[in-house]
Formats: structure tokens, sequence, C-alpha cells
């Protein structure tokens, strides 16, 4: 399993989510209907129609009768996030915070020594080109440009030398470090934390505030993403993790969480169903 970094140098828009709903609400606003769909409980369905059913059984099947998946599922539907007052947040274009502003929340992350602007990363996947003939390269393509760490499955239909020739890796192996300086001191290896990586059923922006509230540091995003390379190759994978973000962003933004840091994003923002009444 390999995972391949995104370049950050190559954006200079600081806020590309905010950019992007921009340019869909615009489009809107001239009647050009964007597309793909932003709903994402539509992209299963979607992505069904156009698989072969081999590719449906790889993709859409569950271990045994699927209780697990269900659970999966099931499980975030336990928990409702508590809506907060609209709290500071950290600037994204620079700038000094100023009392009374309402800011966009920070979705930056710092794992693995390395600082990352979003709390999400691609799962890894395996023969993808069953999916889509581009498969994984065209998946680590979007990814890098969304600024998303991409991780290459051991069953992948396309060599690491060829994802990294997609993903245009090999010009950016300047800004990564020799492996030899990677390795942490013994004594900073030894205070050095576990990360947890959620994977399991995600499917919406809430779904990654709840799994990151609940102690996650990272979530891994799997069969969405790949409903979006079955929909649209490169940009369909860009749009479905464009879509993540944004809905994450928004369902921060309402609830008053000024970032993902662990001492905004806890289990003090969540409150069980069963709690409510």
């Amino acid at each position: 399993m390999t995972t391949t970094r995104p370049n950050t140098e190559k954006h200079s828009d600081p806020d590309p989510i905010v950019a992007y709903e921009a340019e869909v609400y615009q489009r809107g606003l001239r009647y050009q209907r964007p597309p793909f769909t932003f709903k994402p409980l539509e992209w299963e369905a979607l992505a069904a129609e156009r698989m072969s059913a081999d590719a449906r059984g790889y993709v859409l099947g569950c271990a045994g009768a699927g209780e697990t998946a269900r659970k999966n599922r099931e499980a975030f539907g336990r928990w409702s996030m508590v809506a907060r007052r609209l709290g500071l947040g950290k600037p994204r274009r620079g700038g000094k915070e100023e009392r009374g502003e309402v800011l966009l929340p920070d979705l930056s992350v710092d794992i693995f020594g390395e600082k990352l602007p979003y709390p999400i990363a691609c799962a890894p996947v395996g023969v993808q080109k069953i999916m889509n003939p581009d498969g994984e390269m065209a998946a680590a393509r979007a990814a890098a440009r969304e600024r998303v760490p991409f991780i290459l499955s051991t069953a992948s239909s396309a060599s690491i030398e060829d994802v990294a020739k997609a993903n245009d890796s090999g010009a950016e192996q300047g800004q990564g470090r020799r492996k030899a300086e990677s390795v942490p001191p013994r004594g900073e290896k030894n205070r050095r934390k576990v990360h947890v990586l959620f994977d399991s059923g995600i499917r919406s922006g809430a779904d990654i505030a709840k799994a990151l509230a609940l102690g996650a540091d990272m979530c891994l995003i799997g069969r969405p993403y790949v409903y979006g390379l079955v929909l649209g190759g490169e940009e369909g994978v860009a749009h479905v993790l464009r879509s993540l973000l944004g809905d994450l962003e928004l369902t921060l933004h309402l609830s008053g969480i000024r970032s993902v840091a662990p001492e905004e994003l806890n289990e003090s923002v969540l409150v069980k169903e069963d709690e409510l009444f």
C-alpha cells in the first residue's frame, strides 16, 4: 500500500471549496445544471446503473449478509451534532481575526509530521480499471488536484510507477525529504501518538465530522470516490471530494465549530439520539 502526498504548492487559491461552490452557484443562475449530483446518497445508484455486473459485485458487495456494512452506516445516525453559536474561525485569506467576524472553519490537520489542508484521504481500493479505463491514474490525478492524499492498494490495476507519473509526483519529489531524514529521533518516536484513520461508512461531510469528533485523526473515503470514478473519471472523483469537503465545512460552520482540532471538534459537540427524549 503506497500513499501519494498531495502537492500543496501548486494551489494559490486558499479556499478552493468556496470557489467551487461559487462556480456552481453562478452557473445555476444561468440555468446550467452541474454534470454530477451533489447528493451523496444518489451517487451509488447512479454508478450502479453504469457498472458491469462484475464491477457491481466488487464495489457494492459486502461480506456475508452485509450486516456489518449496514451497522457501520446506521452507527452515524445514532449521533447528532449539537448546534452552537456561530464562532470565530481561522482566517483563510490571511490577516488577523477580527472581533465579531464569522469566518470559515479551519479543516487542516497535522498528521505523520505533515500539515495537510483537509482531514480526509482516498482509501486503498483495488482493480479500479474495472470501474473506469483510467482507473487509479484518474483517481490519483483528481486527489492531487484537490490536495487530498491518495493511498494506492496492493491490488491496484496500475503500477506504483504509472500512478506516480499520472500524479506528476516525479516532478514534485524535490519537495520530499529523503527516507533517512524522515525517521524521527528515538525519543520523538517514543513520544509519538498512534494516529487513528477511520474507514467504513463515510458518506457525507456530517459523517466525517462525527468520526473526527469521536476521536479519528483522519477519515478515509472509499466507495464514494469510486462512484465518482464510475460517473466521470477524474472529474467525477474531484467532484465527490469537493462535495464531501464542502459538506464538512458547512456542517462545522452551521454548528459554530471553528476547526477540526480536538479542542473544537470532540464528543462534547455530539449527542446520542436516544438521549434527546
